[in-house]
């Protein structure tokens, strides 16, 4: 008589799987998604501010066309403008928006020293002025010679500016060199531009990357206390004239 067959121990009986329960399921799973693409963000590198210099070496008159991020728009045009007598040098802004860094006067483009802040604590001049630009220096001769304005005799001085990419806010800065009389017996020569690839992020004069860039051993020439001469004045020939040297021009 056969006796009746044993169990294989061997052999496993299939365990029916565990049913999680659903709310739990879809948490862990919401879990594991959110941390899938935290570890996926921290993979990314943050994006780096960057400055962009542009040597050069220019020699104005007559003008020049400044494109501070070579995209092939002009953002600003600094030129000297012959008026009765003299040469003006201005600075122009040829996109609505622009604006240069005002000196302490206000209404006229600051001749700012090295490492001066550009942003968006500073004043900016936002309007065109008289003979459509933002007053620099005026030099020329009548009777005799004279010279005024913030940018008169400066060495490596620098234009705050303020422009704009795809309607957004950068700062920038242009270097220049102007000498007191010009009609060709003088020049204005632009040594560089920069300007910070970040919206709204400040830079410095002279700054050439993220850490100001090397200051130039050339200094500033002397200069004599800003006079009340005016544009006003200026366009009224000699009598303007008569009247600026009267309180005390030079």
């Amino acid at each position: 008589m056969l006796s009746p067959e044993l169990p294989d121990s061997s052999r496993k009986t299939p365990r029916n799987k565990t049913k999680w329960n659903s709310p739990l399921e879809k948490r862990l799973a919401a879990y594991a998604a959110g941390a899938a693409g935290m570890a996926m963000l921290a993979s990314v590198p943050p994006a780096e501010a960057e400055i962009v210099y542009t040597p050069v070496s220019v020699t104005i008159p007559p003008s020049y066309q400044l494109d501070l991020n070579n995209d092939g728009i002009v953002d600003f045009e600094i030129y000297l403008y012959p008026v009765n007598h003299a040469d003006l040098l201005q600075v122009a802004l040829k996109v609505q928006g622009n604006a240069v860094k005002a000196n302490k006067r206000g209404g006229e483009a600051g001749a700012l020293f090295h490492g001066a802040p550009i942003g968006a604590k500073q004043a900016f001049v936002s309007t065109n002025g008289t003979y459509g630009g933002i007053f620099m220096a005026a030099a020329g001769e009548y009777s005799r010679s004279y010279s005024f304005g913030p940018w008169k005799q400066t060495i490596n001085r620098y234009l705050g500016l303020k422009f704009l990419i795809n309607n957004e806010v950068h700062y920038g800065w242009a270097r220049l060199t102007v000498q007191a009389q010009f009609e060709g017996r003088g020049t204005v020569t632009l040594t560089g531009y920069a300007y910070e690839t970040v919206p709204n992020k400040a830079i410095r004069a002279g700054e050439t990357s993220e850490g100001l860039g090397e200051e130039t051993n050339l200094q500033p020439l002397p200069e004599v206390a800003p006079s009340p001469a005016t544009l006003g004045l200026l366009a009224r020939g000699a009598e303007g004239l008569a009247i600026w040297r009267r309180d005390g021009g030079s």
